[in-house]
């Protein structure tokens, strides 16, 4: 899997990535098992993939149908489950515990929560600590959203653009630099971002921030 990161041409190929990473393959780096469950609503079917860490292909889905797996998931919504993780990973407890995986949702999916009709909760093995994921809002008494506009680029596609601005110090407090979202998936932060970074005449100025 490792020689391929970076592909984008994955179109269903179990050995390779896509362009941005492991994906949801990252998982058999830190646990036995993923199990995925989810429902449409509250009278439809419960289902559920497990996938194996050392397994490829021949998955299947079941539904599940025990009031405790019922009770779990009582609405519609997807379950995500990381099973038996590794010693060497659980012992690192500020990067899996249940704040460290909320903070990196809401930092990579931020442009997703901020939808709304969402609710995304991280959830500790025994369920007695449990996380709400949050939008950042931008537009508080100390940010300002000056540019919230739509601008076409050419071929159909479209780009939404923001900019907020506020004191230094509610910026470090943040911790939220320029970065590219794709449907609404943090991709990567424009100063990483060699082809748009090179081409930017004022480059250092506006983007090293």
């Amino acid at each position: 899997v490792t020689t391929d990161v970076g592909l984008s041409e994955k179109l269903g190929q179990a050995s390779a990535n896509g362009q941005f990473g492991f994906g949801m393959q990252a998982f058999r780096a830190c646990c036995e098992r993923l199990r995925v469950r989810s429902r449409t609503g509250s009278e439809a079917p419960l289902l559920e993939i497990a996938v194996p860490r050392n397994q490829a292909s021949g998955f299947e889905i079941v539904q599940l149908e025990t009031p405790e797996d019922l009770e779990r998931l009582r609405d519609s919504g997807t379950m995500v489950i990381l099973e038996d993780i590794c010693d060497a990973w659980a012992s690192n407890k500020e990067d899996l515990s249940v704040q460290g995986c909320a903070d990196e949702i809401e930092n990579h999916f931020e442009r997703l929560l901020s939808r709304g009709n969402l609710e995304v909760l991280v959830t500790g093995p025994s369920c007695d600590v449990q996380h709400a994921c949050r939008p950042v809002h931008y537009h508080d008494n100390e940010t300002e959203v000056v540019v919230n506009d739509t601008f076409p680029l050419g071929g159909g596609q479209r780009a939404k653009v923001m900019l907020a601005i506020g004191s230094m110090k509610r910026a470090n407090t943040m911790s939220r630099p320029p970065r590219f979202f794709v449907k609404g998936r943090r991709i990567a932060e424009v100063i990483d971002t060699k082809t748009f970074f090179a081409a930017s005449a004022n480059r250092w100025k506006v983007w090293n921030h």
